[in-house]
């Protein structure tokens, strides 16, 4: 879809086993949902295939610390394995300090810290294989590919409605898979009108939508403005086109309003980051009063899908995207957030985490936390509304990591994204090829929005978007190494 003839295979011999593997599991994990509803399976049977692409992902690093150190070969090391110690070290310390004081469960906090750092295998196992060009964009080409295919999917629940969303129902369900609490397939508060794709819910697959619009923007912008050719277009090819409006469908039909912020902020990161001022320029201001047209036209023609479609249209369940959208910008709607979301999960944690002493953090254990948060708070009706709603307190991301892990465990992990975002830099800086310049512009922006976005969803814990996340972050590293190789 993007490949281009410059992008020419440097090696000829077959990739290894692991690369296709991570190629199969960038393909899976985000149908995991709609699969697994399809297997007349137990329960428990279930729980272990869910299991089985960490599993998989252990086997494999585990695989090449064997040939390793049966063949003598240095294990190459990055700029964030320190940090990491310092936070395993802090987070064991946390679990049996918890468990002391707190009656916290060992296998709750060994799970939760699990489930922040269950892919960092993927991301060992990358920096550590030899890649060509070729293969990295296969990757990241896989991952737009997914994207198209859940905007596909998307559209399909959109215009379709009841009877087509009841196709990808996940059931739902939480239990213990076999490395600690997962849900196979927990459905959360959805907007009225929202559609999922083969997700859980419409908040995952927005998450998920965020990384192929970032690499799909950078590609279609790099190719049809600033690759050096003998013509210059307005606007990108047609099949260009189509590969943007399917991701940028999906998140729209997800009715999520920071991604949709986000996306329309892309276009303006990706060019900032590519380094062409005059380009971005007059890109800004064309992209810039096309949203305006866009934005004026819904608001005095009253843009309203409802009568352009059946009555079988999901538009008919839920209210319009207009009216979603313009509520952002009402004080009822920051009311609500101070009272009862993630503003108010803010207060809760960060307010009483670190004004009554624990600044160290509570426990990596959920369930404890929450227990403990609520005994923190003072005010009954806070009380009340926190235990009603403690479900999603770990949207405020950062904040609820400050619950677990206290000051200084958000620390540490915060600098290893930092030191991630670095590696990103000096790809982008030092790119001596096609791939190597998308790489390192994509993975910047993935790596800065991670750091933002996760203030508003549990972006680092979503199962399908921490994988794409460690594998590119995998991949800008072994770009990185290779780099620095060939200047020595």
């Amino acid at each position: 879809m993007f490949i281009s003839n410059q992008i020419v295979r440097e090696d000829r011999r077959k990739p290894q086993l692991p690369f296709w593997l991570i190629v199969v599991l960038i393909v899976y994990l985000p149908l995991e949902e709609f699969i697994l509803k399809l297997l007349p399976l137990p329960i428990t049977v279930i729980a272990a295939i869910r299991s089985l692409p960490e599993l998989v992902c252990y086997l494999l690093f585990f695989g090449l610390l064997y040939q390793i150190i049966t063949r003598r070969c240095p294990f190459k090391i990055t700029a964030i394995e320190i940090l990491f110690v310092g936070f395993f070290i802090w987070a064991v310390f946390l679990i049996i300090i918890s468990h002391l004081f707190f009656q916290a469960s060992l296998f709750g906090g060994v799970s939760g810290l699990r489930t922040l750092v269950r892919f960092l295998s993927v991301y060992y196992l990358l920096v550590n294989l030899e890649l060509y060009d070729s293969q990295i964009y296969l990757i990241l080409q896989t991952m737009i590919g997914m994207g198209m295919l859940e905007g596909l999917i998307a559209m399909a629940q959109f215009l379709g409605g009841s009877p087509v969303k009841k196709i990808f129902e996940t059931t739902s369900v939480k239990m213990e898979s076999l490395l600690g609490k997962a849900p196979i397939a927990f459905v959360g508060f959805e907007k009225k009108g929202s559609v999922f794709g083969t997700f859980s819910d419409a908040s995952v697959m927005a998450l998920f939508f965020l990384i192929p619009a970032i690499l799909a923007v950078t590609l279609v912008i790099y190719w049809t403005y600033i690759h050096p050719k003998k013509r210059y277009y307005l606007l990108p090819n047609w099949q260009r086109i189509i590969v943007l409006f399917l991701i940028y469908f999906g998140i729209i039909s997800s009715y999520k309003r920071a991604v949709m912020l986000i996306a329309l902020l892309l276009p303006i990161l990706v060019i900032f980051y590519l380094g062409k001022p005059r380009i971005a320029a007059w890109l800004t201001l064309l992209y810039g009063t096309l949203l305006l047209v866009l934005f004026w036209g819904i608001m005095l023609f009253s843009f309203n899908i409802d009568q352009a479609l059946s009555n079988k249209s999901i538009r008919k369940e839920g209210q319009e995207i207009k009216t979603y959208l313009i509520q952002l910008f009402t004080p009822e709607y920051w009311n609500r957030s101070i009272e009862g979301s993630r503003l108010f999960f803010m207060k809760i944690s960060c307010g009483n985490v670190l004004g009554s002493g624990y600044w160290y953090g509570l426990s990596p254990d959920e369930d404890t936390t929450v227990e403990q948060l609520v005994k923190l708070t003072n005010n009954t009706r806070d009380k009340v509304k926190f235990k009603e709603t403690s479900l999603y307190f770990k949207d405020a991301y950062w904040c609820a990591m400050i619950s677990f892990y206290g000051v200084p465990g958000t620390l540490i992990y915060l600098l290893i994204l930092y030191q991630l975002y670095r590696h990103t830099q000096a790809v982008r800086q030092n790119a001596s090829g096609v791939v190597e310049k998308l790489l390192g512009v994509s993975g910047s922006i993935l790596i800065l929005l991670y750091g933002i976005y996760s203030l508003a969803e549990q972006l680092p814990e979503a199962r399908t978007c921490s994988f794409y996340f460690w594998t590119i972050a995998g991949l800008v590293v072994n770009v990185h190494n290779r780099q620095k190789s060939l200047k020595s």
